[in-house]
């Protein structure tokens, strides 16, 4: 740090506090980037959110087809083995 006793100390020292202000200033800007790329991420956070909950919707209705085909066929099985059960 320097002397404010003379008029070069005081120079200097403003020197040192522009030279700050202008580290402040692109660490400002930084964060301006840092916070715009985090709103990128949120928002693709949402659309990834919104093809899961898509997803499973699907699975959803795959899984009552499934139900539906696998009702008939559990029939037939439990038919054939009364059937051998019988014999």
């Amino acid at each position: 740090m320097c002397e404010i006793n003379s008029y070069r100390g005081l120079r200097d020292a403003r020197f040192d506090l522009w030279d700050v202000a202008e580290i402040l200033r692109e660490v400002r800007r930084v964060l301006w980037e840092v916070e715009a790329l985090l709103w990128e991420v949120q928002r693709v956070l949402w659309e990834v959110e919104a093809l899961l909950w898509e997803v499973q919707r699907v699975l959803w209705e795959v899984e009552a087809l499934l139900r539906e085909v696998a009702a008939p066929l559990r029939e037939v099985t439990q038919d054939k083995v009364l059937y051998n059960v019988d014999n």
